[in-house]
């Protein structure tokens, strides 16, 4: 009997490990981006864009609509913006969940867009002019950092 006392030892320390080999092949690591050197290389452009919604004074609120579910984004010396913005929506360390929206102007101002679902979890937000308006008076980002929707506004803000 001792026997197999000394031989399920291992045995079960080897089944073990071997679970935690699959776990983690199939739950990859999402902190690092595949293009990370490209990314690294365009940080002064990004800089850049964040010093120019400073120049311009730009602050935004974001607000969800869980009921329908959307977006509503008030930019504060906004008039002179494209009517339609892009805001992306990237989850802390699950890149599937990333979720990019366009954001049309509305009549009273705003910008307005239904989501495909309520994002869940801890996100970092990122609000630019959509892509296709190309000018140096387009380039520029505001952001929000560590947002957990829980209805209430958050706070848009160059950052850098």
């Amino acid at each position: 009997p001792w026997v197999w006392f000394i031989i399920a030892l291992p045995l079960a320390s080897v089944i073990a490990s071997l679970s935690l080999v699959a776990i983690a092949v199939k739950n990859k690591d999402d902190l690092v981006r595949d293009d990370w050197y490209k990314a690294g290389r365009s940080i002064n452009q990004d800089l850049q864009a964040e010093h120019h919604a400073r120049e311009l004074g730009l602050k935004g609120v974001l607000l969800l609509e869980p009921a329908v579910p959307a977006i509503r984004v008030e930019i504060a010396n906004g008039a002179a913006l494209p009517d339609r913005l892009h805001l992306v929506l990237v989850h802390s360390t699950i890149a599937a969940q990333d979720m990019t929206v366009d954001l049309q102007r509305t009549a009273d101002g705003s910008w307005w867009a239904k989501l495909p679902a309520l994002p869940m979890g801890k996100r970092h937000l990122m609000l630019e002019p959509a892509p296709g308006v190309d000018s140096a008076e387009a380039r520029w980002r505001l952001r929000a950092a560590d947002v957990i929707f829980q209805g209430l506004p958050v706070e848009l803000l160059p950052q850098g």
